[in-house]
């Protein structure tokens, strides 16, 4: 039997793209953003990364996206899975983004304009 896709939406590969996330906690004050990693890809709804160390599902999650000629893009985000390669020591998590809209429970629609551009861009 195969695997079937889950996903609504097209991924895109951007090259140079790094991300940086933080575990969002009730008390974020001194809660730092990690290293970057790479970016694996990114669509209007979630993203794939490589991180440092492992992630629970669920996991709610600040994210700093830097996309070489584009700005910062800021989203929050759950943990939708997590795995790790045996082969290389890597880890790597897929995050779903919190809807967009207006106020502090939603990611900003300006973010979701340049992720439609940014898809405009890679997939052309």
């Amino acid at each position: 039997m195969g695997t079937t896709e889950r996903r609504a939406l097209d991924r895109v590969m951007v090259p140079g793209a790094i991300v940086s996330y933080k575990k969002m906690k009730t008390v974020a004050l001194f809660d730092r953003f990690s290293q970057p990693k790479p970016l694996r890809n990114i669509s209007k709804s979630g993203v794939c990364f490589e991180l440092d160390q492992p992630i629970k599902y669920g996991e709610k999650i600040r994210l700093e996206i830097k996309i070489p000629g584009h700005k910062t893009l800021r989203l929050d985000g759950n943990v939708r899975w997590f795995k790790s390669s045996i082969d290389n020591g890597k880890f790597f998590a897929g995050a779903q983004f919190v809807p967009f809209g207006k106020g502090k429970d939603f990611n900003s629609m300006g973010v979701l304009e340049e992720l439609r551009n940014l898809y405009k861009q890679y997939c052309s």
